[in-house]
């Protein structure tokens, strides 16, 4: 690959990295990076090496002083090369941290990508006539044609309401999936997994202070740059306990009508932190692209009101001095703190659902009812029949009208799990099933994501320490009981809270999520005003002869498809 198409790639990164590019150039291949400079920041963007392999890496390895063969370079992706060319690619399952690595053996002729085994940071990659691409976001692969979606995986989008296993909606383009190994050389492709985080499962005594030991030693570990930190803290308990432990200045997003400003400044000024609050811009047409730009997925549950709220708060931070986030993400997926997890749990044990859930019934049955194991979901047959005539899910006709070129075989597959779900299947317990669940496919759907692309957006790095892998190894070892306990929420962070002194909330969580979609009204007019032209996902015919008589969270989702679709194509798409 030619330097000067690497740099056109590095043109659409430049929002993950504005501190810096450097490109590396060999006779049959180019690696480069976009710079966030977090790690030692007055340091050049540099492509590391090591003899003959070359590396770049996006994240932060966080036990690299550790793993360091040569003390030479203090910037912490360093030691990637090092490493691999040491141990090769089962080497690489010392790291800790987030990563996704592109490491080039010039020697053996090989391109080997590979990303952290919970999936915390992107990378995609595409075949072409004579050569492969590969970027942390989807946009950077489309440097001499324009996307095209993937009629498949927009069928599954459509009928499901989002992509499991961050599946790309874009033809062509392929996922390194999380602890995945992919080799590229001229003999093809390879994909094979060198770290996985569900290797044993078990359970097993965990005293409730090794978990704060474990807790500790993960926020310590992303706390030792010199750059600006914050704390994004909502009214929840996660986010308060990772402000107790890190002990930086917090901020809030303040979302019109749905505010957590009041409670998050409470419990900065109960645990003696500064904080400060971003109001975010009224929704609109105009920020949903923008926020699908970033995304490059359809988002039914954010892409509205959270997600443009996020660029806001990214937007706002990095203006102040800010360069890293810690966040409270992953500590629902991992203690199990969503209702339709509970939900889930109460009816595999045929327990009626609790009567503080009760209004998340609706979100428990569209998103639950598709993520349970085959024994539990017969648990849940009477309350499918009842809703299965109701806006959640498409029929196979309105998917049949949509996706006219879909075979039956494709219209079946659009309504299955996506392939990593088999993974909680062998799970000893529902709860441990439901942790891998959330591990595995919520995870990377929801909150990886939008930390990642949203944050990123304006170069700001998200630092999830639920996540950290020594902390979830021990949480997937933690007696199945202790973590749905009565159907209480998340009690094992609740425990670690008041082991912590950190007071639980004044009043029941809002969160960010605001609307998920705007008013029938909004999604009616947006309709009828006519979609963008840049990129047709559907028939117009027959995507006005549905709208006209479909639900409108259904037609909502339509018009994510094309507006996705739209901002991904054409130069207009990279301005929205």
């Amino acid at each position: 690959m030619l330097a000067a198409d690497v740099r056109r790639m590095l043109q659409r990164l430049r929002h993950r990295g504005p501190d810096g590019e450097a490109v590396a150039t060999h006779p049959s291949g180019a690696v480069g990076l976009c710079r966030l400079a977090i790690s030692q920041p007055d340091a050049p963007a540099q492509v590391f090496a090591s003899g003959n392999v070359f590396a770049v890496t996006n994240g932060e390895i966080d036990n690299h002083a550790a793993l360091r063969a040569s003390h030479r370079q203090a910037v912490d992706t360093a030691v990637v090369p090092e490493l691999f060319a040491a141990g090769g690619a089962a080497g690489m399952a010392q790291l800790r941290g987030m990563y996704a690595c592109i490491v080039h053996d010039v020697t053996s002729n090989k391109m080997h990508l590979l990303r952290d085994p919970l999936g915390k940071k992107p990378l995609y990659y595409r075949q072409v006539p004579g050569r492969v691409l590969v970027a942390s976001e989807q946009k950077a692969l489309f440097i001499d044609d324009v996307p095209r979606v993937d009629v498949a995986r927009a069928a599954r989008f459509f009928v499901r309401g989002f992509l499991d296993d961050d599946e790309p909606l874009f033809a062509g383009v392929q996922v390194v999936p999380p602890g995945g190994h992919v080799c590229i050389d001229d003999a093809g492709i390879t994909v094979s997994i060198f770290s996985r985080i569900d290797d044993s499962l078990s359970d097993t005594c965990l005293d409730l202070s090794q978990l704060d030991h474990l807790f500790s030693q993960a926020v310590q570990r992303r706390h030792r740059d010199d750059v600006g930190c914050v704390t994004l803290l909502s009214g929840g308990i996660d986010s308060a306990l990772v402000a107790h432990a890190a002990g930086v200045p917090c901020a809030t997003v303040a979302v019109p009508g749905r505010s957590e400003a009041d409670p998050a400044a409470l419990r900065a000024r109960r645990i003696g932190l500064p904080h400060a609050c971003v109001a975010a811009r009224e929704p609109s047409r105009a920020r949903a692209r923008l926020a699908l730009r970033h995304l490059e997925v359809p988002d039914v549950g954010g892409v509205w009101e959270m997600a443009p709220a996020l660029l806001d708060l990214a937007e706002a931070l990095r203006e102040g001095g800010a360069r890293v986030a810690f966040t409270g993400e992953g500590a629902d997926e991992l203690f199990l703190g969503y209702p339709w997890q509970r939900a889930s749990w109460a009816f595999s044990r045929f327990m009626p659902l609790p009567a503080r859930d009760k209004d998340a019934l609706a979100l428990a049955m569209s998103f639950g009812m598709q993520r349970m194991n085959a024994p539990h979901a017969r648990a849940f047959e009477h309350w499918r029949r009842a809703v299965q005539a109701g806006t959640w899910r498409a029929s196979t006709d309105a998917v049949a009208l949509l996706f006219p070129s879909l075979t039956s075989e494709q219209l079946q597959q659009a309504q299955a799990p996506g392939p990593r779900a088999s993974l909680a299947s062998a799970a000893p317990h529902p709860e441990r099933a439901l942790q891998l669940d959330a591990l595995t496919r919520d995870m990377l759907t929801l909150p990886v994501l939008h930390a990642d692309r949203l944050l990123m957006a304006h170069g700001i790095e998200a630092r999830l320490p639920f996540l950290d892998e020594d902390l979830v190894r021990a949480a997937l070892h933690i007696p199945a009981a202790d973590l749905a306990n009565k159907l209480k929420e998340k009690p094992v962070v609740y425990a670690l809270a008041k082991l912590r002194g950190v007071p639980g909330p004044a009043r029941k969580k809002i969160g960010f999520s605001g609307r998920a979609r705007p008013s029938d009204a909004d999604v009616n007019a947006w309709m009828g005003d006519g979609l963008r032209q840049d990129t047709r996902v559907f028939a117009h015919d027959a995507l006005a002869a549905f709208a006209r008589t479909a639900a409108p969270s259904l037609t909502w989702r339509a018009i994510l498809l094309e507006e996705t679709a739209a901002v991904m194509g054409g130069e207009k798409g990279w301005a929205a």
